[in-house]
């Protein structure tokens, strides 16, 4: 149903102004994309202008319920997160989970998840031209979302809670501390 989805705050640093305007161009190719922007906040409003001003309301399905978000997954092709700035991405493990390829900025926290060609595509911040090209060409080729779709559900799995609590008590190094985790950790295992 959806070629393209964006999940997550409405906000500055998500730039979702560009990812509209890459949806845009990418309009231009194949006037039947379509694109899920799911969320909420200070922008929402503004998002709603720039979509009408821009005719391509038929387009773009905006919910700020989260509460069909993983019918909205399973329903979408291709993941995209152009943010300018990000800690530790959450919503890039949710897109791996659900097998989506993965097109987002190349900044510190995206790469944390995203390896570029292997389970999704990274370009520089701004280059609405170059995210609009990956949006079109990957949503166009199955073989290569069924390639990136099986990385993501492997890939994904390094990323558990229980991997990640066994490898937060490797690295502790000082005596009594692993012990303490390991009983913090092991309700939640």
């Amino acid at each position: 149903k959806y070629d393209f989805l964006f999940v997550g705050r409405f906000s500055e640093e998500k730039c979702i102004f560009d990812l509209i305007s890459s949806f845009e161009m990418c309009l231009k190719n194949n006037k039947n994309f379509k694109m899920a922007l799911v969320g909420y906040g200070s922008l929402e409003s503004s998002i709603k202008e720039t979509i009408c001003e821009k005719h391509i309301g038929n387009s773009i399905d905006l919910f700020i319920n989260k509460g069909e978000l993983a019918e909205i997954y399973l329903s979408s092709k291709i993941f995209c997160l152009f943010s300018s700035r990000e800690g530790a991405p959450i919503v890039l493990l949710e897109a791996m989970s659900y097998g989506l390829p993965i097109i987002c900025t190349n900044i510190d926290g995206n790469l944390n998840y995203v390896v570029d060609k292997r389970n999704g595509f990274l370009f520089s911040n701004g280059d609405i031209c170059t995210a609009s090209k990956l949006m079109t060409d990957i949503t166009l080729n199955e073989k290569l979302q069924q390639e990136i779709r099986d990385n993501n559900l492997n890939d994904v799995k390094k990323f558990s809670l229980e991997k990640t609590a066994e490898k937060t008590m490797r690295e502790i190094e000082f005596p009594g501390m692993s012990k303490m985790l390991g009983n913090f950790f092991s309700p939640l295992l």
